[in-house]
């Protein structure tokens, strides 16, 4: 990445600038507000700084041929979850699998050590959401269910306290 890997660095002097530049506007337009100018221009220069890195960062993986995007596939095998991509195959098993949770846009699967997450935006809609899921939670041992509350929840919502399938 060369100088590139140094984007924090060279962003400083921009960030110092704008800080600069915001206390000016504001003695102008709104005296006694510097530190306001200060903020808002640090702020600025930290958004440009992270989409700055963000490009440079994509341009560097494409430059040795790699997308920043990967295909994944996840699979529900009988004694495994796969996580599929190019290069690389994960198989966790259910037995390995501690407990299903709820994460930030994704759910988490919490094995030995880590958390494996499969993003919520991999799928078309919500039914295909809960489909997935039942089938993950289907494979857990009873105690991983018991850990596993908000997958719970939502199994018992799309099957039913006596198995029978219900919205």
């Amino acid at each position: 990445m060369g100088w590139k890997s140094n984007i924090a660095w060279v962003s400083l002097p921009l960030a110092a600038i704008l800080g600069f530049a915001g206390v000016e506007i504001c003695r102008r337009v709104a005296p006694g507000q510097e530190a306001l100018g200060v903020i808002l221009g640090g702020l600025l220069a930290w958004i440009v700084a992270t989409r700055l890195a963000r490009r440079l960062m994509a341009g560097a993986w494409r430059a040795r041929g790699l997308t920043p995007a990967l295909d994944a596939t996840y699979r529900v095998e009988e004694d495994a979850l796969v996580f599929d991509t190019p290069g690389v195959q994960t198989r966790l098993r259910w037995t390995r699998i501690s407990e299903i949770a709820p994460g930030a846009k994704a759910w988490l699967f919490i094995g030995v050590g880590q958390a494996y997450f499969l993003p919520t935006r991999f799928f078309a809609d919500p039914g295909q959401e809960r489909a997935f899921l039942v089938a993950c939670f289907e494979k857990l041992t009873p105690e991983a269910r018991a850990r596993s509350g908000e997958v719970a929840a939502l199994v018992a919502r799309e099957v039913g306290p006596w198995g029978v399938s219900g919205s």
